[in-house]
């Protein structure tokens, strides 16, 4: 079988900050976002952004003057009707239940981080979030703090508070 030849090369457009090794990227609108990830042995709670500029291509990623509530690493995000949400993930001491949300402005900026009373039954990080309508379902992952079932999904009816559209980060 001869191998396809693809129409263009892989390029450098931009570079991603050194503290998201490990976080987690969305994209609401026009901009890339990075939060938490584990640098210098400790883990993160910045939250930095990146344009996508009309050539496709990705600015380097500046501070976007907003924080994590708990600094975390191995987390998973996804975009739904207005709001980002950050989910699960490592803390300082083990493995992360919570859930944090923060709404989408209509510029593409973020607003502040507020943590559901809601949480994960299991903590878990490096998990597969899906949302099928209006639900979070959790797939996967690992949990530092348990022996439980890995295979277990976990599902979570999503507050509706803006536009009705949905993402998933893409990694």
């Amino acid at each position: 079988m001869a191998a396809t030849q693809d129409p263009e090369a892989w390029e450098n457009t931009g570079k991603a900050p050194a503290l998201a090794n490990d976080g987690w990227f969305v994209l609401p609108g026009k901009y890339v976002y990075a939060a938490g990830g584990y640098t210098g042995g400790a883990r993160r709670a910045e939250v930095e952004r990146a344009t996508i500029n009309a050539d496709g291509s990705i600015s380097d990623f500046a501070s976007a003057n907003r924080t994590l509530i708990t600094a975390r690493n191995g987390d998973r995000s996804i975009v739904h009707d207005g709001a980002v949400y950050v989910i699960g993930g490592l803390g300082s001491g083990g493995g992360i239940k919570t859930i944090e949300r923060a709404e989408v402005n209509a510029d593409g900026t973020l607003g502040p981080f507020v943590q559901l009373a809601q949480q994960l039954a299991t903590d878990r990080h490096s998990m597969s979030p899906l949302v099928i309508g209006d639900y979070l379902y959790i797939l996967g992952g690992h949990s530092d703090s348990c022996t439980c079932d890995p295979t277990q999904i976990e599902r979570y009816r999503l507050p509706n508070v803006g536009t009705g559209t949905a993402s998933v980060e893409v990694r």
